[in-house]
């Protein structure tokens, strides 16, 4: 992966990139299949939320009981599948994802990218449990991507 070809995106601070493959650049289909899979594959993007632990002195790790954003391409290789993002609360109690996490799908990677950081801007600034807010920022965001006017209500 070309490092310069990644996808530009704002994180706050306290968010860690886990994984990170998510490229900007265009299909390239051949022969019914995606030449650049590596751009278009089920796992494109892993980043997690991060806690200070009085313990550590300050210094900033993964947060088991974070929030954890995920962006991969659905089905994965696949010329007609969808960029498709999830954003939920992390439950350490839990090996698994959650059975039915939010999620927001776009065949375009900058509405990918608006979308990740309109709904993390959010996370950071409401308190307490904000999961049922994520999950109706989504449909919202959704109802928008699918009526063609998500570019024009969010600004970057």
């Amino acid at each position: 992966m070309d490092y310069n070809k990644l996808m530009p995106f704002r994180l706050p601070s306290n968010w860690a990139v886990c994984y990170n493959s998510f490229g900007d650049e265009d299909m390239i289909v051949e022969d019914n299949g995606i030449a650049n899979f590596q751009s278009y594959k089920e796992d494109l993007l892993w980043i997690q939320s991060m806690r200070t632990p009085e313990a550590k002195g300050g210094s900033l790790e993964l947060d088991p009981a974070g929030w954890l954003a995920d962006v991969g391409w659905y089905p994965s290789g696949d010329p007609t599948g969808n960029y498709v993002l999830h954003i939920f609360r992390l439950n350490p109690d839990e090996a698994h994802w959650p059975s039915n996490p939010p999620r927001f799908c776009s065949q375009n990677r900058y509405h990918i990218c608006l979308a990740l950081e309109y709904v993390i801007h959010n996370i950071q600034q409401t308190t307490g449990d904000t999961s049922e807010n994520v999950r109706q920022q989504f449909v919202k965001l959704q109802y928008l991507e699918d009526t063609g006017e998500l570019a024009d209500s969010l600004e970057r």
